[in-house]
């Protein structure tokens, strides 16, 4: 019998680009359920703006509206109850296969979600000292700079970037950023840089993801805030990862923007300096989410604690005397120090 040829590649990846984010229809799937972006939020560990974009997202994929959206309530569409009645059953089938393959030890393994610059950064260079208190439990991190739904990756744990405002129920704050520019002290010793517009004579080490809308600061935001929004750098280098950032920098690459506490230990060490006083403090904070799984309370406990006590080492205000900054900062304009 003759076997099927298989599809060209080029069609099997136009099959693959249609399909939609699983993350995607998990929250459509919660704000189905509850009728509301907030609840769903809540559940599913996220920001109520996630879900809200995550739909949005979600809809605009699909070519139609899901929900119709009222004064402080929502109601499903007709395509939306349609879709919803497929989603659940789909996604039951999902969770029931991953629970029959999940080895029984996962059961005991505790599950933390965080930004690469947070886990990489941060969370990694401590966890030792977790394990010398806590050896009997096992540690699964996820790294990723989206925001993952906490029930679909088995997360007991999430660390979040948000406005104090959206934050979700049961929320613990961790810490705020402090953002400066950062280079190696390699290059400051022909030009001391001490004023923003200074910039113009160095390369600049951007963040660029693929995901769109991420909350941390880049450069167009902190010289604008800075007042010199029309500066021209000698040059722009980009980059996926903040670690890269981070190691270019120390490399000599360019000027960075950072972002303490990730780089303390790089000043600390004299890798990096802080060439001009202007720091400033983005409005959002890093919390800690804990999620509705019950299967390992005791585990879960105690790393919250252990990062509780943790965060509240840090300062990152230490020494740097910031300005607040946000959508309606009133920094001082360029040619002044704080």
């Amino acid at each position: 019998m003759q076997e099927r040829a298989s599809p060209p590649r080029s069609e099997r990846r136009s099959a693959l680009s249609g399909l939609v984010s699983l993350d995607f229809v998990r929250g459509f799937d919660a704000a189905a359920r509850h009728l509301s972006f907030t609840r769903a939020a809540t559940e599913l560990s996220l920001t109520q703006p996630a879900i809200s974009r995550q739909v949005k997202a979600l809809e605009e994929r699909l070519g139609v509206a899901l929900f119709e959206r009222h004064h402080r309530r929502l109601t499903l569409t007709a395509a939306g109850s349609e879709f919803h009645h497929a989603v659940r059953a789909a996604l039951e089938t999902l969770d029931g296969a991953a629970a029959r393959l999940r080895p029984p030890d996962d059961r005991n393994v505790l599950t933390i979600t965080a930004s690469l610059s947070f886990a990489g950064l941060w969370l990694v260079p401590r966890l030792q000292g977790f394990r010398a208190l806590h050896p009997g439990i096992d540690i699964r991190i996820l790294a990723d700079d989206r925001v993952l739904d906490a029930r679909a990756h088995g997360v007991d744990l999430a660390v979040r970037f948000c406005d104090p405002e959206a934050d979700p129920d049961g929320a613990r704050p961790l810490f705020r950023e402090t953002v400066m520019p950062v280079c190696s002290p390699a290059l400051l010793e022909q030009d001391a840089l001490s004023d923003p517009r200074g910039l113009s004579r160095h390369v600049l080490l951007q963040l660029e993801t693929p995901v769109a809308g991420l909350p941390w600061l880049d450069w167009n935001q902190w010289l604008r805030a800075m007042g010199v929004p029309a500066l021209r750098p000698a040059g722009m280098l980009r980059f996926s990862s903040y670690a890269q950032i981070v190691q270019a920098a120390c490399d000599g690459a360019g000027i960075a923007l950072g972002r303490l506490p990730f780089v303390r230990p790089q000043l600390e060490s004299g890798q990096l300096v802080a060439p001009m006083g202007r720091h400033a403090s983005p409005t959002r904070h890093y919390v800690l989410l804990r999620t509705v799984r019950r299967h390992n309370a005791a585990s879960v406990d105690a790393f919250e604690t252990w990062l509780l006590e943790e965060a509240s080492r840090q300062d990152p205000d230490a020494g740097t005397g910031t300005d607040a900054l946000d959508g309606s900062t009133n920094p001082q304009p360029a040619g002044r120090t704080p």
